[in-house]
């Protein structure tokens, strides 16, 4: 078991040192984005239209949270180039 273990490890070293893998790998990846876009992108579409047509506590909470990291990040990342002076 051993042997047919480090046989697969070493066609995997020998692939990956001349190039071989590269191919898979990045089609791999590229079908793992285009599944996670397929499910992000509808769900935060049907979460902004749900928060824009329907008014109450919930949807003026989230805003509230959404704005203030927003607050939040753009102040920080202002202050790590320098536009705002603070402590």
């Amino acid at each position: 078991m051993d042997t047919r273990k480090q046989a697969i490890a070493r066609q995997c070293l020998e692939g990956a040192e001349s190039g071989a893998m590269t191919f898979p790998q990045i089609v791999g990846t590229l079908i793992e984005i285009s599944i996670t876009l397929a499910i992000a992108v509808p769900l935060g579409l049907l979460g902004a239209v749900f928060l824009h047509e329907i008014p109450g506590r919930f949807s003026q909470f989230v805003r509230t949270v959404v704005e203030a990291m927003t607050a939040a990040t753009y102040s920080r990342n202002f202050a790590r180039i320098g536009a705002v002076s603070g402590p």
